[in-house]
């Protein structure tokens, strides 16, 4: 029976997928996790060139938030 086969493949390529998801997830998790913490932080690269280019000022300017300042 060709389409209990092609279930069976189906159930089989599942976990890899899964898998595959949750890495995925972890990864662009903890890349979000990483640019908010730069852009809390004033010494942080990310939030000099947004506060550049977006012509603002850090409204917290000589202090940081969740890291200490370098």
């Amino acid at each position: 029976m060709p389409t209990l086969d092609s279930l069976f493949r189906h159930r089989v390529a599942a976990p890899e997928r899964r898998m595959l998801k949750i890495l995925l997830a972890l990864l662009l998790g903890g890349l979000v996790t990483v640019m908010l913490v730069d852009l809390l932080n004033d010494a942080g690269i990310l939030a000099r060139i947004y506060f550049v280019f977006g012509g603002t000022d850090w409204s917290f300017a000589g202090q940081c938030i969740l890291l200490p300042c370098l």
